[in-house]
């Protein structure tokens, strides 16, 4: 589903409420567009909180819950997550090229020409088969073991969850499990605990971090004492900086 202005908001919540234990993929937005898309879902859905919360029509205080039971894979050309809670609470896969090739296209074709009875056949092999993946708390643990030291805990889990569905699924259907997939998750892991404690910054970080440039010798530190109509006395202090630039003084 793109997101765009098009959407209601309402609209796109009631959508992805729809789906359980499925993916909803929400494509195209590499702008952050906050108008077509609440990006506050992130945060409550993670928690299992619901997607939407209404009114019904009646004289007393009932409600009801749009609630979150599925997924969401985002499919864009930039990440749009840019607080730290956001990215800690999503995994991110990137292409190895930026541009198409002649190789993605005829396996984008594969897929697409692909009947949609036969993709779903998948969920209905999972599902005979789920005695098999009932065991997956101890599969999970085993990926938490495999993938630490990570200090994010909720990173941590993210990526082990997905990596215990994959060893359950392989085992279950007799796929030769490559050891390199935990090392790729293992720096995939790493480099989500680097991305998400990198936030942005703000007029007020550069400010600091000009002050940390300045020599001590050039910042000096004087008392100004004023006296207010009530007779009573404020003292305050006044950073004085100087600046050097091409052999004039500013102040």
């Amino acid at each position: 589903m793109p997101i765009t202005q098009l959407n209601s908001k309402k609209g796109l919540s009631r959508t992805i409420g729809q789906l359980s234990g499925l993916f909803t993929a929400l494509l195209e937005d590499s702008e952050r567009n906050d108008r077509a898309f609440d990006w506050g879902i992130i945060l409550t859905a993670y928690n299992k909180g619901p997607l939407q919360v209404q009114a019904t029509f009646s004289n007393d205080l009932q409600t009801k819950e749009n609630p979150f039971l599925g997924s969401l894979l985002f499919c864009q050309n930039t990440e749009p997550f840019n607080k730290m809670e956001e990215k800690q609470r999503v995994i991110s896969l990137h292409f190895k090229t930026d541009h198409i090739t002649d190789t993605s296209r005829a396996a984008y074709e594969t897929l697409r020409n692909t009947h949609k009875t036969e993709l779903a056949g998948i969920i209905r092999q999972v599902l005979i088969n789920r005695n098999h993946f009932k065991t997956w708390w101890e599969e999970f643990e085993k990926a938490i073991a495999d993938l630490n030291p990570i200090d994010e805990r909720r990173i941590l889990e993210n990526h082990a969850l997905v990596l215990a569905f994959h060893r359950l699924f392989c085992s279950c259907f007799g796929i030769d499990q490559d050891e390199a997939v935990l090392q790729f998750f293992a720096e995939i892991c790493r480099k989500k605990c680097i991305s998400s404690a990198v936030r942005q910054t703000t007029i007020a970080d550069h400010f600091f971090e000009l002050l940390d440039t300045i020599e001590e010798d050039k910042a000096v530190g004087t008392w100004h004492t004023d006296k207010k109509r009530d007779g009573f006395t404020s003292t305050y202090h006044e950073l004085k900086i100087s600046f050097a630039t091409r052999g004039s003084v500013c102040r």
